[in-house]
């Protein structure tokens, strides 16, 4: 949700420069970075590994429940809440924050689904398949009929821009982590 606008705004001050997006899984984007597909990518902090880093913004984890489930009355819920329900997973590759998070707790949600994609995720929340949860910039401005609640000791991530060497990096790609950086509201 935060990254049209900066593109936008960097291309509008530098025409010039032209983006090529790849989008993957934490584990793919990293592996982009280390084989040199990619200058550099957005994953979390635990897959930068050989990588230099910079926090580009923090994020949550929020429920997702349909309009009408018992939980849509709570002004927030825990994790033993959304164990007991059908749980439609988002699956972030290697590793899940989210089942790391119930894991933590000694909780083990009843997984009916895993999905990759967050639309896909709203809409089997919104029939009624499932609850779950997806990061609270990710359903910020969806127009979907669910509810979402904030989570007791929600999960949370740094998301970090990511890259192998600063001093190698095309000088374009520099200044747009720089103009994100400064940019990018947490």
């Amino acid at each position: 949700t935060v990254l049209p606008r900066v593109i936008r705004d960097f291309g509008a001050l530098h025409p010039g420069v032209r983006f090529t997006l790849k989008q993957g899984d934490y584990t793919r984007n990293a592996q982009w970075v280390h084989d040199g597909v990619v200058d550099f990518c957005f994953t979390a902090r635990g897959f930068t590994t050989g990588l230099e880093k910079r926090v580009v913004y923090h994020d949550e984890l929020v429920a997702l429940l349909p309009a009408a489930h018992p939980l849509a009355a709570k002004e927030k819920v825990t994790l033993a809440d959304l164990a007991s329900e059908p749980f439609v997973l988002l699956d972030e590759g290697e590793q899940s924050l989210v089942l790391d998070a119930f894991a933590t707790h000694g909780l083990s949600p009843h997984v009916t689904s895993e999905v990759t994609d967050d639309y896909t995720i709203m809409a089997m929340v919104e029939e009624g398949l499932g609850v779950s949860m997806l990061y609270r910039r990710t359903v910020e401005g969806m127009q979907a009929d669910i509810r979402v609640r904030p989570i007791v000791h929600a999960p949370s991530r740094d998301v970090v821009a990511a890259w192998r060497s600063w001093d190698t990096m095309p000088i374009a790609t520099r200044r747009f982590i720089d103009y994100m950086s400064s940019h990018i509201v947490n």
